[in-house]
C-alpha cells in the first residue's frame, strides 16, 4: 500500500536527484521543477558512487530535510559483475543517509522484479526475478528497505515503472524508442515473430509526474507505474510508421527463443488510483503523438 505523510502536497526542502544526467533521472528532475521543488541533480561526473570517497563527499552535500531521489544505476544489469557494481552504489548512499537524516528516500526500481503471470500484475505479486536485472533490483530494494526505513526510519518508497518510452531513452530498447529511430532514419521497423507479445508502456513524463505526486505527498511503500493497458509490438509499430507518413514496412525477425514473459505482461493499477485518485495516464496512442513531435526536434 501507499501511505502519504503529507496530508497536501509539501515540497522538500531540496530534492538530491543521483542519476541526474540519465533518462528517468533527468525527466524527474525536470518535472520537479515545475512543481516548485529545488533540486540539485547529480550525474556520474559529479559524484561517482562506485568510488571509495563518495559516501562523504555526498554527505557533505545534503541537509537534514532534503529528499533524496536514486535513479543511479548501470543498467540493464546483464552479468554478475554489473550487479555487484549497482550493490555497491548503495553504500556510500546509505552512509550519506545515516549522516544527514534526509526526509524522504524515492527509489526508481523495475517492473524486473515480479514473476511471470498469467494475471495483471499489482503491488502484492509475487517477487522472484529470473533475470540478473531483476534480481539486482530486488536486492537493491530490500537492502534499502532495511538500512533506510528500518535502520534509520526515514520514510521510503519504491517505484517499479514498466517498459518507458520517451526521445531521451538512451538503450535503444525494443519498442516505441527504437521504432521511432528506425522511421527516423527511413528504416522499416522489425519486429521478433509476428510482434504478438503483450505489454504494457509507459510515458516517461507519466513516470516523472507520478514521483513528483510521490515526493510532494511524502508517500512511503510500493507503487508500480503502468497504464493498465496492453498493446502487441505489431500495433506499435503500425501506429509509429503512420504517424512517419512514410512508405515504410514491418519485417519479421525469426525468434531466437521464446517470447519474454511467456508473451503477457499486465497490470492493476488500482493502487495508482486509490493513491491519486485525480492522476490518469496517458494513452499510449496519445503518447506515441507526443514523442513523435518531440522526436521530430531529436537530433540523430
Amino acid at each position: 500500500m501507499i501511505r502519504h505523510l503529507n496530508k497536501n502536497d509539501h515540497p522538500p526542502r531540496r530534492l538530491i536527484v543521483l542519476g541526474g544526467s540519465g533518462f528517468i533521472g533527468k525527466a524527474i528532475a525536470t518535472e520537479s521543477l515545475k512543481a516548485g521543488i529545488n533540486v540539485i541533480s547529480l550525474g556520474r561526473d559529479d559524484i561517482d558512487l562506485v568510488h571509495p570517497d563518495s559516501g562523504t563527499r555526498l554527505a557533505k552535500m545534503l541537509d537534514e530535510g532534503d529528499a533524496i531521489m536514486m535513479s543511479s544505476a548501470r543498467a540493464p544489469a546483464k552479468t554478475f559483475e554489473m550487479m555487484l557494481e549497482n550493490l555497491t552504489m548503495l553504500k556510500p548512499l546509505i552512509y550519506a543517509i545515516g549522516s544527514a537524516h534526509p526526509s524522504h528516500i524515492v527509489y526508481v526500481s523495475s517492473d524486473a522484479v515480479y514473476s511471470d503471470s498469467p494475471d495483471p500484475l499489482s503491488e502484492f505479486s509475487e517477487t522472484n526475478p529470473a533475470t540478473v536485472h531483476g534480481i539486482m533490483h530486488k536486492t537493491r530494494e530490500t537492502i534499502l528497505q532495511n538500512e533506510v526505513s528500518i535502520r534509520f526510519g526515514v520514510p521510503f518508497v519504491v517505484i517499479r515503472p514498466t517498459l518507458i518510452y520517451g526521445k531521451d531513452d538512451p538503450h535503444n530498447g525494443y519498442g516505441p524508442n527504437k521504432f521511432f529511430r528506425l522511421v527516423q532514419t527511413g528504416k522499416n521497423i522489425s519486429i521478433f515473430g509476428k510482434g504478438e507479445e503483450l505489454r504494457d508502456h509507459v510515458s516517461i513524463h507519466d513516470v516523472a509526474q507520478l514521483t513528483v505526486k510521490l515526493l510532494l505527498r511524502r508517500s512511503e511503500g510500493v507503487l508500480n507505474i503502468a497504464t493498465g493497458d496492453t498493446s502487441s509490438f505489431r500495433d506499435i509499430a503500425k501506429q509509429i510508421i503512420a504517424l512517419s507518413k512514410l512508405p515504410l514496412n514491418i519485417d519479421e525477425i525469426p525468434r531466437a527463443g521464446p517470447m519474454p514473459h511467456n508473451g503477457y505482461r499486465a497490470f492493476d493499477t488500482f493502487l495508482t488510483k486509490l493513491a491519486f485518485p485525480e492522476f490518469s495516464y496517458k494513452s499510449l496512442e496519445t503518447g506515441l503523438i507526443e514523442m513523435s513531435k518531440e522526436m521530430k526536434d531529436r537530433p540523430l
